[in-house]
């Protein structure tokens, strides 16, 4: 499901959880049983780089930069982007593009639905620094166990890994596996580097299958559709197929052929509702409304242009069943 909504725009940004826009009504949980719903999101932020110059390759998100990343810039991508998240309620979410565990501090500081969580990060080796984070609950959950699997390709390019977080339900000691995805791009077109993406799947794969018995989510940006390759050999269920299989035409990220669906959620865990195992968020101010690219996502930036807008991609969210009685 697309969740479209419009609401009017301010400029002025003020801290402490005052959004510079009308707020986005929340989207509906679903109600509690013994089986609870736990909502499990993910986005890919573009490019959340904060505006001081670090160890990684950041040239082009510095004040003096050909972006002009200032303090203003990044301070009006913060509240875009909790402006949306605050939406979503999650309880569980996975980021990518996140540089250091800094800018996910300053979205917290930013977003009322963060308020409660923590946050799990490691360092990628990858040379811009643009990570996978996990943010949780942490009245619901407790971290156990992280770690960052590495992606090893034959090219010896440093890539993101996979992020794993072992999140254990404080009520119950139910452990859940959080598989955080980024994997690599697809640079040089889709067949050249589709190896790539199957070599991260293999990992993912492996991952999965040290704690097959235990319940577990995989999501990311996985620089794949449903039907690719490198998806199809993924243990459990896969809800953005489900999705794709009612709409043909749903996806998270514009291109001129149409929407692409890579931000994904797989799971061996049930969903709480069937019918609509999975949801996009795109509100129509996430996207552009005029021009050669009307429709298409409100971006950061167009190339080099600065649009001031969310993301190029739509976050995801879904409800999973867990035996989380006294939840």
């Amino acid at each position: 499901m697309c969740l479209m909504m419009m609401l009017a725009c301010g400029d002025a940004r003020k801290a402490n959880y005052e959004p510079i826009f009308d707020a986005v009504g929340p989207i509906e949980r679903l109600p509690v049983t013994a089986m609870a719903p736990i909502r499990v999101a993910f986005w890919n932020v573009e490019n959340l780089f904060d505006t001081i110059d670090g160890p990684n390759d950041d040239a082009e998100f510095l004040p003096g930069s050909k972006n002009a990343w200032g303090a203003e810039r990044y301070e009006r991508k913060l509240a875009h982007l909790a402006r949306v998240i605050d939406s979503i309620q999650p309880q569980i979410i996975g980021f990518a593009e996140v540089e250091n565990e800094g800018v996910l501090r300053d979205l917290q500081s930013n977003c009322m639905a963060l308020g409660g969580m923590k946050i799990a990060h490691i360092e990628s080796p990858d040379a811009r620094g643009i990570d996978c984070a996990l943010m949780y609950d942490s009245t619901l959950f407790a971290l156990s166990n992280l770690y960052d699997w590495t992606i090893s390709l034959p090219s010896g390019y440093a890539t993101r890994g996979v992020l794993d977080a072992t999140l254990t339900v404080s009520a119950t000691q139910q452990s859940i596996h959080v598989y955080v995805n980024h994997w690599p791009s697809r640079r040089n077109g889709m067949e050249e580097s589709q190896p790539n993406r199957i070599i991260a799947s293999e990992r993912l794969n492996r991952a999965i299958e040290e704690n097959i018995d235990d319940k577990w989510v995989a999501l990311g940006d996985f620089n794949d559709n449903p039907n690719n390759e490198s998806m199809l050999s993924l243990p459990g269920v896969n809800l953005a197929a489900q999705l794709r299989s009612q709409d043909s035409t749903v996806g998270t990220l514009r291109w001129w052929t149409g929407w692409d669906f890579f931000d994904q959620i797989i799971t061996n865990a049930e969903p709480a509702d069937a019918q609509q195992p999975m949801s996009i968020v795109k509100y129509d101010f996430m996207l552009q409304q005029e021009g050669k690219y009307q429709g298409w996502p409100n971006r950061t930036f167009g190339g080099s242009t600065y649009l001031g807008g969310y993301s190029d991609h739509m976050p995801v969210y879904t409800d999973l069943l867990f035996s989380t009685q006294g939840l």
